[in-house]
């Protein structure tokens, strides 16, 4: 059987034309059905198949991501100096601080490198979101959720995922990132 090829690369979902033999079905949870806007089923694998969803809001970010900005597209967290002004840039890098891709140190590097270029204080630290809107928490959302580690606020910015101790979200993104900067500073 041949089906449209549909693969991880990195934080990316790719969804290609081309066929290859489906995907091994004990290997694969379930994709239960991906289709084009015409409404064409373009991929299903054990569709029928009831499992409990995992973190499927990365797919649809990273179809979105790949959708607009194509599939080679990187997310980064740009770091700029202005006089006595650091200014750090977000856009919308999942990874930045993150546990999960062995970045927990970011911040310490860029303290480092900082250090390393003569900057002994900051007048500002600016942490510029406005790579994304404001709205930070899908409608969708159930309220009883919002503060929960699995439904951290989306923002251009996110220092270890938007999560803090005891399984909890962080309130600002932009206020938590600029703080854990700061401290790896220490530079007040």
């Amino acid at each position: 059987m041949s089906c449209p090829i549909l693969a991880l690369t990195g934080t990316f979902l790719l969804l290609s034309g081309r066929t290859h033999t489906c995907l091994d079905e004990s290997k694969v949870g379930t994709v239960q059905r991906v289709e084009d806007d015409r409404g064409t089923v373009l991929y299903e694998q054990n569709a029928d198949k009831l499992l409990i969803p995992a973190s499927n809001r990365k797919l649809f970010a990273s179809a979105t991501i790949a959708s607009c900005l194509g599939p080679t597209a990187q997310l980064s967290t740009d770091v700029y100096r202005d006089g006595e002004d650091v200014i750090v840039r977000g856009d919308g890098d999942p990874s930045l601080g993150s546990w999960r891709y062995f970045r927990e140190g970011d911040f310490d590097q860029l303290a480092e490198t900082l250090r390393g270029q003569g900057v002994t204080s900051i007048r500002d630290l600016v942490i510029d979101v406005s790579a994304f809107d404001r709205v930070l928490y899908p409608g969708g959302w159930k309220l009883g959720n919002i503060g929960s580690d699995y439904s951290a606020p989306v923002d251009a910015i996110a220092w270890g995922e938007n999560e803090i101790a005891n399984d909890r979200a962080v309130e600002n993104p932009a206020l938590y990132a600029g703080t854990v900067l700061r401290e790896a500073l220490d530079l007040r």
